[in-house]
């Protein structure tokens, strides 16, 4: 016979998977998670999962740090996938956190969980982290390592969520992007080449030095509209906190003719960091501009890579990170 915390956790269970995702109560799944029962955690998590959304990433990188039973952490971050399966619930900070559990951990199947995961998330930046761990593991892992890179197309049109490195407080981010959402930050679109000399028209303040225009902020948002930062330099402002498809660094020159050339372009954006090979995407809406590129990025960003230690250090469950901000170091 039941006792009442088991009916209890059902009824909750029952009540839950009744209900269209939207008609979900985060009391509801606070409740089930404050549960000292597997199956309550692991229904909470799937709950958060279906919900997704921005909040939903805070929430599983709770659960996964202060977690102890395996079975909830993996339930986590299959949850991970899962929120980033939906187009309208993508969230491209999922894969620096995973990459670390991935680095800390022995568990085989957490191992497992997080390779399908990142197979599911098909974000272009994983390529490079599967790469790495090709040669070091063993064969069993070797082969869904492969099966993963199979899913991998580091061209991918891919929507970059909004985040900032080193920076745990996950309230104040949201505060940020949403300021960001109303601000007041000048931006101006370029449609053609004919709108590089209307920026120090518009804005004259622009960094315009020696016969250079730049560096300038700028993004693509999802519609495949180019907006140049006007006078600021957080990515954020000028995407007015919407999710980008690309983002970096702009920088143009004014010939004796008067006419505008762009000089230098890269991936550096330490609110989105987007894949190094994003390239083809600005290529595109800057050849739909009639504006000349030289055919790839002038520089990559970061130096060396998403995965270099010194780079990992400064997101969750890097050691180095949670003994920064939590106290807590990895096992």
């Amino acid at each position: 016979m039941k006792n009442r915390a088991g009916r209890d956790t059902e009824e909750l269970y029952m009540t839950i998977q009744g209900k269209k995702t939207g008609q979900i109560q985060i009391s509801e799944i606070e409740e089930l998670l404050n549960k000292n029962d597997i199956y309550a955690k692991c229904t909470a998590v799937q709950a958060i999962s279906r919900i997704g959304g921005r909040d939903a990433y805070g929430k599983l990188i709770d659960i996964i740090r202060h977690e102890t039973e395996t079975d909830v952490i993996n339930s986590a971050i299959i949850a991970m996938a899962q929120t980033n399966i939906a187009p309208d619930t993508k969230d491209s900070r999922m894969l620096f956190p995973l990459v670390n559990i991935y680095n800390n951990t022995d568990e085989y199947q957490t191992k497992v969980n997080i390779l399908n995961a990142l197979s599911a998330i098909q974000d272009p930046r994983t390529m490079d982290f599967l790469e790495q761990i090709l040669v070091t593991e063993n064969k069993n892992i070797q082969d869904i390592i492969e099966s993963c890179m199979h899913a991998q197309n580091i061209f991918r049109e891919f929507k970059y969520t909004f985040t900032k490195a080193d920076e745990p407080d996950l309230t104040q981010l949201e505060e940020m992007r949403k300021r960001a959402e109303k601000g007041e930050k000048k931006r101006i679109q370029i449609n053609h080449c004919s709108d590089i000399p209307a920026l120090l028209i518009y804005v004259p303040s622009l960094r315009h030095t020696a016969d250079i225009l730049g560096p300038l902020t700028y993004i693509i948002d999802e519609n495949k509209k180019m907006f140049i930062g006007a006078n600021t330099e957080e990515h954020v402002e000028t995407a007015k906190g919407t999710n980008v498809i690309a983002a970096g660094e702009i920088s143009f020159t004014q010939h004796t003719d008067g006419k505008w050339e762009l000089v230098e372009l890269n991936n550096r954006s330490n609110g989105y960091f987007p894949a190094r090979t994003s390239f083809p995407i600005v290529a595109k809406v800057l050849e739909k501009a009639e504006i000349k590129h030289a055919g790839q990025f002038s520089y990559l960003h970061p130096r060396d890579g998403f995965f270099s230690d010194e780079f990992l250090s400064m997101f969750p469950f890097h050691p180095e990170y949670e003994e920064k901000h939590f106290k807590k170091r990895n096992n």
